[in-house]
């Protein structure tokens, strides 16, 4: 099988987007998360030359704990 990969077209772009808590009230929140996150992209731009990665955090500062986080994560929205 081989691959094809036309050199003239623009690498697709993925954007993972990723809910999380602000603080350190938890060992998931996003401080404390982020560089492992931060590695794990690095290893998908090495596996996948071909793919621009980008990631971001969705979260809300008003949300100060995992079970109003969890009940409430639908409600979140990305702010320009």
């Amino acid at each position: 099988m081989t691959s094809r990969l036309c050199l003239t077209s623009k690498p697709l772009d993925v954007l993972i987007v990723t809910p999380g808590l602000t603080g350190f009230s938890a060992m998931s929140t996003i401080p404390r998360a982020e560089p492992g996150f931060e590695v794990a992209l690095d290893c998908l731009k090495a596996v996948y030359p071909n793919l621009a990665f980008s990631h971001d955090f969705l979260y809300n500062r008003s949300i100060a704990d995992c079970g109003t986080f969890a009940d409430n994560v639908q409600y979140i929205q990305v702010v320009p």
